[in-house]
């Protein structure tokens, strides 16, 4: 063991500054994948995969709409699977061990492929304030080391290799993929997303909630968004900035919203019951995990109409939204605060926007490009016609005033070629 460990092994036992003494808490970290209906299906076959199954349906069914709902209660297949793996894991990072599970697979819409996965985490030992934010900030980023067993491998790895392999064979190549070679890596970048609620038995003298809630909410280090301590220490206008957006509704917790992290501290005795608990985790996180298919299918979108011949359309924008587009989602006020709060922190009604007025420009070039051809195949149609006039028209007079004129044609050559001209200038013009 090394003097860095030593010391910090030491601190841990006398009680050094480290920060709340965490009671109790729910730490979820998610992330996107990418899918096809065979892996889907094949997946749902593994041992210990089955339908997730909610625990308080009936507060569930009276607390929010029936077109949220279902998300919720996992009973619309048609738009929406949620599968758990019981299956536990132990890692070790750092020298700490910590317990992975109550993995699930979130399944939306099969024709876009676009998937989430999410895992609890729980450290086998009690850690404090300062190391459960370093902790958490190391296992978030997919680089990061880890080890299961004797075996090193990267948090990506672990996560490609166990939660989305599609087969109880380690050795299968059937998996859905997260790494460069899939469509979402560009989409989440390398890090995953982060949903935290911890209470505390109480703050520290000269330590606020505020700063509890930047330093969890960012993973930044423990009592040094105030103290400008360090370089990653944040500016005062940005630290004030980001806990203005702060949820404050009771006064025993408040929340933070942030683009890729959702965070709730509670005072003591908040997850004093068990009920609490499930509520925080099937219906405050299924809010932050409906939120983030939402964001990343709009950026996806958007993305995507980047690309040459795209053919997507306002009816599937439409049909998307009727689904998801959700301004209000529950009967109650608290649920439907925390939805326009997380909304607004990852920028979704922005990423709408961008994506309604590309659509509107690609429509207007693609009905511009169609006019062009229908403006040419009408002017072909008109050419013909007054050639066919012209050939025609020496025979009329001829008829009519028992001669036929000279040069007819050429003159009526010259008048085509005139109209010819007149057009290619004009089309320049609207180049």
């Amino acid at each position: 063991m090394g003097l860095r460990e030593l010391l910090r092994k030491f601190f841990k036992a006398s009680g050094a500054v480290s920060g709340p003494v965490i009671n109790r808490s729910v730490v979820v970290f998610s992330g996107l994948f990418s899918y096809t209906k065979d892996e889907k299906y094949t997946i749902q076959k593994r041992d210990k995969h089955f339908k997730v199954k909610c625990n308080y349906s009936d507060i569930i069914r009276n607390q929010y709409y029936p077109v949220f709902r279902k998300f919720i209660l996992n009973d619309c297949s048609d738009d929406y699977l949620q599968i758990v793996n019981e299956n536990t894991y132990l890692l070790k990072i750092n020298n700490e061990k910590v317990i992975v599970d109550d993995v699930r697979l979130s399944f939306f819409d099969d024709t876009i492929g676009l998937g989430i996965y999410s895992f609890k985490i729980r450290f086998d030992q009690q850690t404090s304030f300062g190391d459960t934010i370093q902790l958490l900030r190391d296992l978030r980023r997919f680089q990061s080391v880890v080890f299961m067993g004797n075996t090193k491998m990267s948090v990506l790895e672990f996560i490609e290799n166990n939660i989305l392999r599609c087969e109880d064979n380690p050795s299968t190549n059937i998996k859905c993929r997260i790494n460069k070679s899939s469509n979402t890596y560009n989409y989440s970048g390398d890090k995953l997303k982060t949903f935290i609620a911890i209470e505390v038995e109480k703050f520290p003298s000269g330590y606020s909630h505020e700063e509890a809630l930047y330093e969890i909410g960012t993973l930044t280090d423990y009592s040094t968004s105030k103290s400008k301590v360090g370089l990653n220490s944040p500016a005062s206008s940005y630290f004030e900035s980001i806990v203005s957006k702060r949820i404050s509704v009771f006064q025993n917790w408040s929340g933070l919203a942030l683009f890729d992290s959702f965070v709730l501290i509670g005072e003591k005795d908040y997850m004093k019951e068990d009920q609490t608990i499930s509520m925080i985790c099937e219906s405050y996180f299924k809010i932050f995990l409906f939120n983030i298919y939402v964001k990343f299918y709009l950026f996806k979108t958007n993305s995507d109409l980047e690309e040459k011949g795209n053919k997507f359309s306002k009816e599937q924008l439409y049909s998307f939204l009727q689904k998801y587009d959700l301004k209000h989602i529950s009967y109650n006020f608290l649920p439907n605060l925390i939805h326009v709060k997380i909304r607004e922190a990852m920028e979704i009604d922005l990423e709408l926007n961008a994506v309604r007025s590309k659509i509107e420009m690609l429509d207007g070039l693609r009905q511009e490009r169609f006019s062009r051809k229908l403006n040419g195949f009408l002017i072909g149609i008109s050419v013909l016609t007054i050639i066919s006039v012209l050939n025609d028209l020496p025979d009329v007079f001829n008829d009519l005033l028992g001669r036929k004129p000279d040069n007819l044609r050429l003159w009526g050559l010259i008048i085509i070629s005139l109209i010819f001209i007149c057009f290619l200038v004009n089309f320049r013009k609207k180049k």
